[in-house]
């Protein structure tokens, strides 16, 4: 895949154009945010390679419950799009199952848009945001997304306790189920709470619980090894303090032989505040504080290796690491909302 992060990055696709036909409001938006913060590339969210497909709104071919209105080559051209170009596919693709009620598009805002660009990056990202405004959900769409372009990947995502874990796992499979059928092909995929598979094309999510002890978490952890590693609700995950440094010490040799086939790789933490009087909440405080604070100037950077050497230069801890603390008005509402 081959995403637009930066201004650079427009001349490997020859007549690609942004794409204001949009129907998904909040990309607009963003772009508007991103354009009044001084990005120079603000318009990236709204990339197309394919200017033909402006206006098409694939999400809406979906179901299956009626007859396709999409040619066979508008379904090609929409597949390959979304395989190279992962804002398209969160854009124009992307349903978000919702509870009791029918799937929405996906919802970009700054927040979101942080964590996404900044695992293209290879920048491990710490995301702390209010209840409700995706967190949770931006984490599981782009692991599904990379389950579903990616090849040969494994990804680890650890989450709080069991009943999170299978919320998010059904939330996974409905999210897969609510894309346009001509987007996946299932073949004996695994259907349980602990493992998501797409063998198609030899992908994988393994899901992690805290186990009842430390000594066990440290052995868990480390028994996980995955060059793609994801925490839901960090700062409340009893024995994270054990189970994330062994994961990551894990999963190094893998990072390494990932950057050199230019496969995707990193590591993303979200979590709403958590109590310093806790072992978790006290060890994520800790992580979070040791990156730099998420600033949109960033993403000014002329390389990705002007960006990692900005952000090594200025972090506390011994990671290339974000640290990206949103309040309710940074992410666009207000106090009544």
């Amino acid at each position: 895949m081959s995403i637009i992060l930066r201004n650079s990055d427009w001349r490997y696709h020859p007549g690609a154009v942004y794409d204001l036909n949009t129907e998904n409001e909040s990309f607009i938006k963003l772009a508007y945010t991103h354009k009044t913060l001084g990005v120079k590339n603000w318009y990236m969210t709204l990339a197309l390679y394919r200017p033909q497909l402006s206006g098409l709104h694939a999400r809406h071919d979906y179901t299956g419950e009626k007859p396709s209105q999409l040619t066979t080559e508008q379904k090609i051209d929409s597949d390959r799009e979304c395989a190279e170009n992962p804002w398209y596919w969160f854009r124009e693709v992307a349903l978000v199952p919702q509870d009791g009620d029918d799937p929405t598009q996906f919802l970009i805002n700054r927040g979101t848009f942080a964590l996404i660009w900044s695992f293209f990056n290879n920048v491990d990202f710490a995301l702390l945001m209010i209840r409700q405004q995706g967190k949770s959900v931006v984490l599981y769409m782009l692991m599904l997304y990379l389950a579903t372009y990616g090849k040969n990947l494994t990804q680890i995502l650890i989450t709080k306790d069991g009943g999170l874990r299978s919320e998010t796992m059904t939330r996974l499979k409905n999210a897969r189920l609510n894309l346009p059928q001509w987007t996946y092909a299932l073949d004996n995929d695994s259907d349980n709470d602990y493992k998501f598979t797409y063998n198609v094309r030899n992908n994988k999510i393994l899901t992690v619980i805290p186990p009842t002890d430390r000594k066990a978490a440290n052995n868990r952890a480390r028994g996980n090894t995955a060059g793609i590693f994801g925490s839901d609700e960090t700062a409340f995950t009893k024995y994270i303090e054990e189970m994330l440094p062994a994961a990551l010490a894990a999963g190094t040799k893998v990072r390494i032989n990932s950057e050199r086939s230019g496969a995707p790789y990193g590591n993303m933490f979200v979590t709403t505040p958590g109590m310093l009087d806790t072992p978790e909440g006290a060890y994520t405080y800790n992580m979070f504080m040791g990156g730099v604070y998420w600033d949109e100037e960033f993403l000014n950077c002329d390389t990705r290796e002007e960006l990692h050497n900005r952000i090594n230069v200025s972090a506390g801890g011994d990671r290339t690491l974000i640290h990206a603390p949103f309040t309710h008005r940074q992410l666009g509402m207000t106090d009544l909302e």
